[in-house]
């Protein structure tokens, strides 16, 4: 697990051990990505046939012959070219069937993925108006006719769009300058019949007209005069008499058998009426010129879609990034995945494996390390008897090493006459560190009895080559004496009592009391007595035990076992329930072994260890 921030100080050295411990998984990670870029290689240069591409390309633009179409009313119907609209539209599935069918083709799904659409870019800009038509296939023939028969087909489908256009624009124009004929005809027909009933109205209103623009440029030139001279300077005395004329003029031609109001009233209608005829005859020229230049280019339709570059056969395939670049990336790759992967599992690891975690999470004092036996196993038959047959081995080092920490870890008041081993799971080896303590006493003079206190499926008495025979199930039933339960060793000092007759209901034995004189009858036979008890969180019987022991020592499996289990374990033991004759019992956890505590040696450390058991082995 990370180290918490109350336990120590995390620093990048921390976090660079975490990443070494895991070295192999890093390893494997990077393994893995050099084979499959090795694979992917092999495959895209050896076995896989060779892809070849070709490129077409297209200019878009607004041609000038739809400049015909832009009058009133219209302008605003006229489709915008967009570049990218484009691109999604001959990437469309309905487009690709389009281009099948024209290439006499069943596989449209194919067909799109091999075209790619791209607009170039120029630096960090990109060509608005030019767009790149790719297809990549292992045929180079192919791939150049299907590029060119897409650009074929998007020229086409532009075409058609204009042409249909361009004759809706056609059609209208003629029915707006059919309109507009009508309505020319009937305001020169009015306009006719009035000057027919108002004799002399046109040239009197075409006159009066005349001087009243003339009397506003005066207006205008007095204004402008009045505010450079005085009143009385000759050019504005001259522009008043001037103007004092056509004011005159314009009264003579008022003057008649008409009132002024009436004439005025006819004035003014004339003048509307002369006005709609000039509008509409304008408009009628407009639609008219449109209608001609319309008709021109129902036969003259060109696209907005220029090829300027069609697709060529290219004999060269195509080929990916630089192999080495390729390669290197994806070992990079693994080594950032083996990396994160260290990190994750070490997140997620909830196990204990250094005496630091062993004290400050599990509460439990730390009496050593148990390394793996490893490659030890060569020249030994059975790891229970490794202090005796290896005694010169690190292993029969660090269990006397062990059995020191025990005596100098008790209190003075407290003679370490029974010593119970056990663990919070099974498989955490117990009945190893049980054994190898119990010889390391003898081996120190003492003499010491190891008793087997699995007795649902105890298998100690095999590694002193005794089969099953009575043991402490038969002692606490009353079925064998204290003489026949006691067997010796070849150990010097050494003595075991086994399980004896394998039973499901050992606790009933251990509830009956005997328990208690049997080991002080023990007690008083030996100096040690060592108990290898089974896990306390499968069974009850390591309560029954810790009533009669000294001192207890706790096995922890590193890397193996999560801490909750080791806090219900101990929690366990320093704190029963039941039965009530075991809240007497005056133990208490010693302290905690790390079991299977692997070594981090380098390859050449491990080759030397190899090659020094193997020499042993062969003498």
């Amino acid at each position: 697990m990370i180290p918490s921030s109350e336990l120590k100080n995390v620093t990048i050295f921390d976090y660079l051990r975490i990443v070494l411990n895991r070295w192999k998984l890093v390893a494997l990670c990077v393994l893995i990505s050099c084979v499959c870029a090795a694979a992917f290689y092999l495959y895209q240069f050896h076995l896989k046939r060779p892809e070849y591409r070709a490129t077409a390309t297209i200019l878009i633009e607004q041609h000038p012959v739809i400049d015909t179409l832009k009058v009133a009313g219209l302008t605003g119907d006229l489709p915008v070219m967009d570049v990218e609209v484009l691109v999604e539209h001959i990437q469309t599935m309905e487009f690709a069937e389009q281009v099948a069918k024209r290439l006499g083709r069943d596989d449209p799904v194919v067909l799109l993925s091999m075209v790619e659409a791209e607009i170039p870019e120029t630096g960090t800009r990109k060509i608005s108006n030019i767009l790149n038509i790719s297809v990549t296939g292992t045929k180079p023939k192919e791939v150049a006719r299907i590029a060119n028969m897409w650009i074929q087909e998007i020229v086409r489908n532009d075409v058609e769009t204009r042409r249909e256009l361009i004759e809706y624009g056609a059609s209208w124009l003629g029915r707006s300058r059919e309109e507009v004929g009508l309505k020319l005809k009937k305001a020169e027909e009015d306009l006719k019949e009035f000057t027919e009933t108002n004799k002399g109205i046109e040239f009197k209103a075409k006159s009066i007209g005349r001087l009243q623009k003339q009397l506003d440029e005066m207006d205008d030139a007095l204004q402008d005069l009045s505010l450079k001279y005085k009143e009385k300077h000759p050019a504005i005395f001259s522009l008043k008499r001037r103007r004092a004329i056509v004011e005159e003029q314009i009264n003579k031609l008022k003057v008649g058998e008409v009132s002024l109001e009436k004439q005025e009233e006819e004035i003014l209608q004339y003048n509307l009426l002369e006005q709609q005829v000039k509008t509409l005859r304008k408009m009628y020229s407009e639609f008219l010129q449109a209608s001609e230049k319309a008709d021109i280019s129902k036969d003259l339709v060109l696209p907005a879609i220029q090829v300027i570059g069609s697709a060529e056969v290219f004999r060269k395939p195509v080929m990916i990034e630089s192999p080495a670049n390729y390669v290197a990336t994806i070992i990079f790759l693994g080594f950032l995945i083996g990396i994160g992967l260290s990190f994750g599992l070490e997140y997620l690891d909830r196990t204990v494996k250094t005496a630091e975690e062993v004290e400050f999470y599990a509460k439990l004092p730390f009496l050593g390390y148990i390394p793996s036996v490893g490659i030890s196993m060569i020249s030994v038959k059975d790891p229970n008897l490794i202090t005796f047959s290896r005694q010169d081995s690190q292993i029969a080092e660090t269990f006397r090493n062990l059995k020191s920490s025990l005596i100098f870890a008790a209190p003075e008041d407290v003679h370490l006459r029974t010593i119970m081993v056990t663990s919070s799971l099974p498989r955490e080896g117990v009945t190893f560190v049980a054994s190898n303590l119990a010889i390391s006493f003898a081996l120190g003079g003492e003499s010491t009895l190891l008793i087997d206190g699995d007795m649902r499926k105890g298998v100690l008495t095999r590694s002193y080559n005794y089969k099953q025979k009575r043991g402490l199930s038969d002692l606490l039933g009353g079925k064998a004496s204290m003489h026949k339960a006691v067997l010796s060793t070849d150990i010097p000092d050494l003595s075991i009592i086994g399980a004896g007759t394998l039973t499901p209901k050992a606790s009933d034995l251990l509830g009956t009391g005997k328990l208690k004189g049997v080991f002080e009858e023990l007690r008083s036979r030996f100096q040690r007595i060592v108990l290898d008890v089974s896990a306390v969180l499968k069974f009850a019987d390591g309560l029954y035990f810790a009533a009669e022991s000294d001192a207890i020592v706790y096995v922890i499996a590193a890397g193996h076992t999560e801490l909750k289990n080791i806090l219900r374990g101990s929690s366990k033991i320093s704190e029963p329930e039941t039965p009530a004759v075991i809240k007497g019992s005056q133990a208490q956890i010693m302290g905690a072994v790390l079991n299977e505590s692997r070594q981090k040696k380098s390859l050449r450390e491990q080759i030397s260890e190899l090659r020094e058991e193997a020499s042993k082995v062969h003498l």
